[in-house]
């Protein structure tokens, strides 16, 4: 019997300070609830931080918050932590982007989809976006391509998808590189909803 997929959780009373990272990345909250800054947080929020951006602090609420870090590059350093670390912020364009919350539709409600969709959630002209795409039971879908961004993070949201000959259930997580083709989802026998995240291609 497969093992449920664990989802990284930051416990109530647990804050993280105000801190940025040198690389891009995406945060999607999955569960519980709390607030980064003044902003509230609930599932299912994506949140954007571009490199030398500070954000937080991000602080649960009673039930604590579970969330997925996504990067398309590895981060050696770690978090830098504001305001000690402010003068080693590279001059780069400085990117906060909290989108709005979006609805899965869940299992049951993917049943009633006649055919899959792609909902756009971000979107700008460097190729940062996000997309959720939609699947009925047994049903594929194109996501929209790489190309022009810096890859892609795949979450599976709702159901599971089949990809290279395997099951993946809810959240898991796949990468696409920006030179390969787009992914085609294909869903398994409960639907699916998948989360695709795209990160801004740099000069």
């Amino acid at each position: 019997m497969r093992q449920p997929i664990s989802i990284p959780q930051q416990e109530a009373g647990a804050v993280v300070h105000p801190h940025f990272h040198y690389v891009d990345q995406f945060q999607v909250i999955v569960e519980g609830g709390g607030e980064i800054g003044n902003h509230p947080l609930a599932p299912l929020t994506v949140h954007f931080a571009g490199a030398c951006t500070g954000y937080g602090p991000i602080r649960p609420g009673p039930q604590g918050l579970g969330y997925f870090t996504f990067r398309a590059s590895a981060d050696s350093t770690g978090a830098q932590f504001l305001p000690a670390m402010r003068d080693r912020r590279r001059p780069i364009k400085r990117r906060y982007i909290l989108a709005d919350p979006i609805d899965p539709l869940g299992v049951d409600g993917l049943r009633g989809l006649a055919e899959p969709v792609c909902e756009c959630v971000l979107a700008h002209d460097d190729g940062l976006a996000a997309h959720m795409l939609r699947l009925p039971p047994g049903s594929c879908l194109t996501a929209p391509a790489p190309a022009g961004t810096a890859g892609q993070s795949v979450l599976v949201v709702t159901g599971c998808i089949r990809h290279d000959g395997r099951r993946l259930e809810r959240w898991s997580t796949l990468f696409v590189p920006a030179d390969e083709p787009a992914l085609a989802v294909d869903a398994g026998e409960e639907g699916a909803e998948v989360l695709v995240l795209a990160y801004p291609k740099t000069a």
